[in-house]
């Protein structure tokens, strides 16, 4: 049997092309032949030993030669997933459904390009034909958004695939909500990105980005999103910092949407102990892993999106803070410290964190903990081997 794996791969900025080029030297020993698909094929980079060829995504003579079972991964942006919706509604496979809610998806690939007959046909497929229509030209009429928690969009891409994998409990419930004939596997999300060995220690990566070795460093990682709750982090700092006045809060990654940052950063007084990188590489991404204290990867809303950064935070042995929702609700007692969703949101952070901040030996035990799970539960052999299994199963 021979892979096709559909998806972005690096270069692409984009935690699922950095999940999939990681994924595919562990799922080789698996198959007879295993190409990579992209958009455009050699602009993309896959990971070495882990394809046999790198194909564009226009190139179907050659990436289905050898009857190339297809392996999609499908997230929310068009930029990286645009070409894969249009192979997976075509050439049946198995998809690796990364988010619970490709609302803006639709909306980008329909309303963003004018096509707002394309809008309502889409929504009508996922709901009643006659109250799908009725409902979409509602939306549009009076600029009213849908509710991604009833209308996330999945049922399209779940009907078109062999089988469906997902991360998380929770994902595969939203998953059979939206079409309960689907079949559905829940697979880890694998342990990105270098080992502990390998990653350089707290006070190396702390020289490296120049960083006070006594400070005490929250971490926000990713896209900096309105959904990351990054405002609320601030709030939170500026209760805390009377009593940690070496607090220092680093966001890594874009900064995405209308965030109101730097007004609450300047209204709470916390410009000289907030920095906002943007984006940066690969290498220096891992560098400020390695230098914080304790991770923030808060969610809300959330419709079971799984973070990459946050699997390299427990892999690595650092304690993280997650929105008790969705997916990361999902995560075992202990591994991770959650944090309630809602008007105590802020209260529960400054509690947690005191603790953690006063506490060394809390801090090693979680980090362990998260250690050990994703030791035993994340590796890409571990998860590989689940793949592998599943997408014999799933064609067969």
């Amino acid at each position: 049997m021979n892979l096709a794996v559909v998806g972005p791969l690096p270069p692409e900025r984009s935690g699922i092309a950095d999940y999939s080029a990681a994924l595919l030297p562990y799922l080789r020993p698996y198959f007879g032949g295993v190409v990579a698909v992209t958009q455009s094929g050699s602009s993309c980079n896959a990971a070495p030993g882990g394809a046999d060829a790198v194909y564009a995504a226009s190139e179907v003579g050659g990436w289905q030669a050898g009857r190339a079972i297809p392996l999609y991964h499908m997230g929310c942006e068009p930029r990286y997933h645009g070409f894969v919706y249009e192979l997976l509604v075509r050439y049946p496979g198995v998809t690796v459904l990364h988010d619970g809610n490709l609302l803006p998806f639709y909306n980008a690939v329909t309303l963003g390009r004018g096509d707002r007959a394309g809008f309502v046909r889409e929504v009508s497929y996922v709901l009643e034909r006659g109250d799908g229509h009725r409902r979409a030209w509602r939306a549009l009429r009076i600029v009213q958004p849908l509710d991604p928690q009833e209308t996330g969009m999945l049922e399209r891409v779940a009907r078109a695939s062999l089988g469906v994998v997902v991360h998380s409990a929770y994902m595969r419930d939203r998953v059979l909500s939206a079409w309960d004939g689907a079949v559905v596997a829940v697979i880890p999300h694998l342990a990105l990105g270098v080992g502990t060995s390998e990653a350089p220690s707290r006070e190396a990566a702390r020289t490296s980005l120049g960083l006070d070795p006594e400070d005490q460093i929250l971490g926000v990682f990713g896209y900096i999103a309105p959904s990351k709750r990054v405002g609320s982090v601030l709030r939170a700092m500026g209760q805390l910092r009377p009593l940690f006045p070496r607090l220092r809060l680093i966001c890594v990654g874009e900064t995405v949407g209308d965030n109101g940052l730097q007004a609450t950063i300047d209204d709470l007084h916390l410009a000289d102990r907030v920095e906002i990188t943007g984006y940066v590489s690969a290498e220096r991404l891992q560098t400020y892993l390695s230098a914080i204290d304790v991770g923030v990867n808060l969610r809300q809303p959330t419709w079971g999106e799984s973070s990459g950064t946050l699997a390299r935070l427990l892999a690595m042995g650092t304690p993280v803070l997650v929105t008790d929702a969705g997916s990361f609700g999902d995560l075992p007692a202990g591994v991770v410290v959650k944090i309630p969703c809602g008007a105590g949101e802020v209260d529960a952070m400054v509690r947690e964190l005191t603790q953690l901040l006063q506490d060394a030996r809390l801090r090693e035990r979680i980090g362990s903990a998260a250690r050990c799970y994703m030791r035993d539960c994340c590796t890409p052999e571990l998860v590989a081997q689940q793949f592998a299994r599943f997408v014999r199963a799933a064609i067969e």
